[in-house]
């Protein structure tokens, strides 16, 4: 994704913005029973607004996750997923830094 604004001096940049920001995903489905995720996203830095002094810049970042499921059987399967597994620090707002690394879990059931 690329952001520019046709009202905006050139070359000026939009508050919180990132002048790029990729995303990327991948899914594969082993044996018809068990699938697995991997999703990377890479966000430029932005210019945040410092109201009352000078604007600065949120670093750029870039983090990973992965999940897998597991079909038991039609009715029941198991989830797990892993959160930023490279344990990255940034704030995508300055002042609220983002969750470390994480991990999720469970069961599904359907009837």
């Amino acid at each position: 994704t690329s952001s520019k604004d046709v009202s905006q001096l050139q070359g000026a940049r939009l508050p919180r913005r990132p002048r790029n920001e990729v995303y990327v995903s991948a899914s594969y489905l082993w044996w018809k029973r068990l699938r697995t995720v991997v999703e990377a996203k890479f966000v430029n830095a932005r210019e945040e607004l410092n109201f009352g002094g000078p604007n600065f810049d949120i670093e750029d970042y870039s983090f990973a996750n992965i999940a897998a499921e597991y079909e038991v059987n039609p009715h029941f399967s198991i989830f797990g997923r892993i959160d930023n597994i490279t344990n990255e620090h940034y704030s995508e707002v300055f002042g609220f830094p983002a969750l470390g690394r994480a991990a999720y879990g469970g069961v599904k059931l359907r009837f």
